[in-house]
């Protein structure tokens, strides 16, 4: 009866788990496949907005940084990370450098986890630190850009 009783409270204390999923971005290969994005750059992150979404509830972060190559969109200091404080955060930390890919939501720009979001640089890190995905990622950005203002 005990262990009946244990199993029963165990069962009930059990609360959904959620996590995050995203499906896998095919190989970057044409501008075609960034239509959708209204900013694309390599940025310094200066803030991460972490001091502002601790709560855990998955609420948009506002992320501050320097542009230290733009590809696309307008020049900018700042933009949403969607999702900051849930199983989806990108855990983007001040210092890092990313490349960014930026939509509109709801009428403001932001990322999120499911986009081709990468970490370029780790906030401690030289260029030895640099992972060869987003180096190959940078390149075929510089590729494609370079050929569209040619």
């Amino acid at each position: 009866m005990k262990y009946l009783l244990l199993l029963t409270a165990a069962l009930l204390s059990l609360q959904p788990v959620m996590a995050c999923k995203c499906r896998e971005m095919p190989r970057l290969d044409s501008l075609a496949q960034l239509k959708d994005y209204q900013f694309i750059a390599r940025v310094r992150i200066i803030d991460d907005g972490d001091h502002k979404t601790l709560n855990g509830n998955g609420q948009p972060g506002v992320l501050r940084f320097k542009v230290v190559r733009l590809f696309k969109g307008r020049q900018r200091t700042q933009i949403l990370e969607m999702a900051k404080g849930s199983s989806c955060d990108m855990y983007i930390g001040k210092g890092e450098e990313w490349i960014i890919f930026g939509k509109l939501q709801n009428g403001k720009l932001s990322i999120g986890p499911c986009d081709r979001n990468i970490l370029y640089r780790p906030a401690t890190g030289g260029v030895e630190a640099i992972s060869q995905s987003a180096s190959e990622v940078l390149k075929k950005l510089q590729e494609l850009y370079r050929k569209k203002t040619a």
